[in-house]
């Protein structure tokens, strides 16, 4: 009998055979389907299977949907940050002009100021002194002079030759004074040099000329620049002229005074 039902089976052509076996599956399902499978252990590894295919499915579908968006996401952030990168750059370099503009303003208004700032000699007073005496040796140059407290001099106040500065007053009697000339080792003195006024402090080398310390721009500053006093410290009057840049080394800048100190006679006392 078994053999008669395989033997109608396989008579049959291939299209109704697969008909019968689509037909018999959708009986089976619907079986499934109309059965109550909440009581039965078929029921529950049936739905536990499914439910484990159905979340493997999902997991191998929904994971290239996640890097995409992850990717795209990244992409955005990174171009966000490009984005805010280039403004914060572009506001810098706006700044930096705008900083730029400022600075070059200031220098001008400086220079304006500077040229503005010029004085005449009549607006001071000058004491014609005699040099009655010089001490010179390898570390303290000084002169005395015939000006005193009678006269009204004081310490500190500039001395002058015909051609520029010379030293200043240092102690004071009755009658006469000891100045200490631009060459002493404790000379001090605040200059700008060149038109442009670079800052710097001339200080005395004794026997051998005086030369420029602390000059900011040292790279800018070419022998025969003019030495004047800057004003600066309020010690002397800006604009006197001292010098000349005489020689520049790797380690100094020195400075050929307009004055032959050795040969000087008389002075001015400048009251300021």
């Amino acid at each position: 009998m078994r053999y008669s039902r395989n033997t109608f089976f396989y008579s049959l052509s291939s299209k109704s055979r697969k008909l019968i076996l689509i037909a018999s599956l959708l009986v089976f399902f619907l079986i499934l389907v109309l059965s109550r499978f909440d009581t039965s252990n078929l029921s529950n590894s049936i739905r536990a299977s499914s439910s484990e295919l159905s979340f493997n499915l999902s997991s191998i579908i929904a994971s290239p949907v996640k890097l995409m968006i992850s990717g795209y996401n990244k992409i955005i952030d990174i171009s966000r940050v490009y984005q805010e990168n280039e403004e914060l750059r572009e506001l810098q370099l706006s700044e930096s002009i705008s900083f730029q503009e400022i600075i070059e303003m200031k220098l001008k208004i400086e220079e304006y100021e500077r040229l503005l700032n010029t004085f005449n000699d009549n607006e001071f007073n000058f004491k014609t002194a005699r040099v009655i005496s010089k001490i010179s040796n390898n570390y303290l140059n000084s002169i005395t002079v015939t000006s005193g407290e009678i006269n009204g001099t004081k310490s500190g106040m500039p001395i002058l030759g015909l051609k520029g500065l010379v030293g200043f007053v240092d102690q004071v009697r009755k009658n006469t004074s000891v100045a200490i000339l631009l060459s002493n080792i404790s000379s001090r003195i605040p200059v700008s040099i060149s038109n442009n006024s670079y800052q710097a402090i001339m200080i005395g080398q004794g026997f051998k000329n005086p030369k420029i310390v602390f000059a900011k721009d040292r790279e800018l500053i070419s022998v025969g620049d003019t030495i004047s006093t800057s004003g600066r410290g309020g010690i002397f009057p800006p604009f006197i002229l001292i010098g000349q840049v005489s020689s520049i080394t790797d380690n100094d800048i020195e400075v050929k005074l307009f004055e032959d100190i050795e040969k000087l006679t008389h002075v001015r006392i400048l009251e300021y």
